[in-house]
């Protein structure tokens, strides 16, 4: 099925045969506790909460629900040990996926990057990907990175490149389209994004992300919209039809997703992506709704590499 809105993720979520394991770290906070029990209820997930209250399950928002949840109380544990107790949930088959409770980011990723038993494979990257559903656009958007890398580098360009593409494809997007984005549609060496992009697309061409279509650089309304194009004279092969954004650096794309969730009412999702599984760190300030989003969102993106992985094999 074609997924273009949050609403279609549940709904291929409930047509597939497996419920999704998400592994929450930490103490979980109200908005967690009903997005986790928001997806049991959904048939999507089931869940583990690791380092939370032995009376979680007393809550209301699990009645009906135990048969799909488990609590692993660690009273005596710190955070960097809860981390590392919900990563070895991941790494022994139990969990697909990590969530973030009311634990720090800085503990739970050092635990992802921990070089024992950490999640982090040699060779990759760390990086944000996040989906938008805004009211004017007619599908989702992909955009990276606008949590994690603050001026990245040639490799790890090619790197989100990559996981974007992959995010994609997970979403259905069979030729994913991939605007670089900059201020200008000129390459310019005063700004070594520019060149990177140029490097970018020479490897799109030569099949390095397979069937894609990628230019740049674009303005962003010129990304996404046909008439800035027809005004400005640029002809590009994206068609102001894009499915995903590469920004230049954390600043642009930071700046991005704050403009739109604010001043757009955009419904977004977001996660760690890079690692043995996406990682979901919403602030604990996000509500029930956001964390739901980006807790489904994580299930779809694990979902399609475990059944990329098996057709691998």
């Amino acid at each position: 099925m074609k997924i273009r809105n949050f609403n279609d993720i549940t709904k291929f979520l409930r047509s597939q045969s497996k419920r999704m394991h998400v592994i929450v770290a930490g103490l979980a906070d109200e908005s967690t506790k009903i997005a986790v029990s928001d997806a049991i209820s959904q048939g999507i997930a089931v869940a583990t909460f690791v380092g939370a209250d032995e009376n979680l399950l007393q809550q209301s928002c699990f009645d009906g629900l135990h048969e799909y949840i488990n609590v692993i109380p660690m009273p005596d544990a710190d955070e960097d040990a809860i981390a590392l107790a919900a990563v070895r949930k991941i790494n022994d088959g139990t969990g697909d996926f990590l969530m973030k409770g009311l634990i720090h980011t800085d503990n739970i990723l050092r635990a992802v990057l921990n070089k024992e038993e950490g999640l982090l494979e040699k060779g990759k990257i760390l990086t944000h990907v996040a989906i938008t559903q805004l009211r004017n656009y007619p599908k989702l958007l992909f955009f990276s990175d606008s949590a994690v890398i603050p001026e990245p580098n040639t490799m790890q360009r090619m790197a989100q490149v990559g996981y974007l593409t992959e995010a994609c494809r997970a979403f259905g997007i069979r030729r994913p389209r991939l605007a670089l984005i900059h201020f200008t549609e000129k390459v310019n060496s005063k700004f070594p994004c520019t060149l990177d992009y140029e490097d970018l697309k020479s490897q799109a061409k030569h099949g390095r992300w397979g069937n894609i279509i990628i230019d740049g650089p674009l303005d962003t309304r010129c990304a996404v919209d046909k008439e800035a194009l027809a005004t400005k004279g640029i002809i590009t092969p994206l068609e102001g039809n894009s499915d995903a954004l590469l920004f230049p650096n954390l600043e642009a794309a930071n700046t991005f997703y704050k403009t739109v969730s604010y001043f757009a009412d955009a419904k977004i999702a977001g996660m760690i992506y890079g690692a043995k599984c996406p990682v979901v760190v919403t602030s604990r300030g996000d509500d029930r709704v956001s964390k739901y989003r980006s807790l489904i969102a994580a299930a779809t993106l694990q979902l399609y590499a475990g059944k990329t992985a098996e057709c691998g094999k």
